[in-house]
């Protein structure tokens, strides 16, 4: 009887080892390091997607959103690793969306992963994804205003 015991332990060991490989991987902080940031004024909003469903501007469909005081770092904690997509918005006036002036300029100041996206026009999905592991992933944008 100790013998059946032990073979099914270790069977059931080695299944669980072999059958779930993404159990071994861990959740892992995303570090947001900005340049060109021109005022501390009004809050960043960011919006992760991981997929093009509303990407770049419907922050409802998007996979989980922030919201954080500018700053030269941010930190989104605890990410399951996989492909994303992220836009930022610099909104000055705490309005929630982009604002623009009287020529369609925007006001406020905007990004993109994986380095800052386009200048002047909106990012694309897949030229804005990056993957994420189960390591810390550090991405340096710059703000465009």
């Amino acid at each position: 009887m100790n013998h059946i015991f032990i073979f099914s332990f270790w069977f059931a060991l080695c299944f669980n080892f072999h059958s779930n490989p993404n159990k071994i991987q861990k959740d892992a902080d995303i570090r947001l390091h900005f340049s060109g940031i021109k005022t501390q004024k009004g809050e960043i909003l960011i919006a992760m997607f991981n997929n093009e469903t509303g990407f770049p501007e419907d922050g409802s469909k998007a996979f989980k959103t922030w919201k954080f005081s500018p700053a030269s770092t941010i930190t989104l904690q605890n990410i399951p690793p996989g492909t994303y997509a992220i836009t930022l918005l610099h909104d000055l006036d705490n309005n929630q969306k982009m604002t623009f002036n009287l020529f369609g300029i925007p006001k406020d100041g905007y990004s993109s992963t994986p380095d800052g996206g386009p200048r002047f026009s909106k990012p694309k999905y897949k030229s804005s994804l990056f993957q994420h592991s189960s390591k810390p992933t550090d991405l340096n944008l710059k703000m465009h205003y």
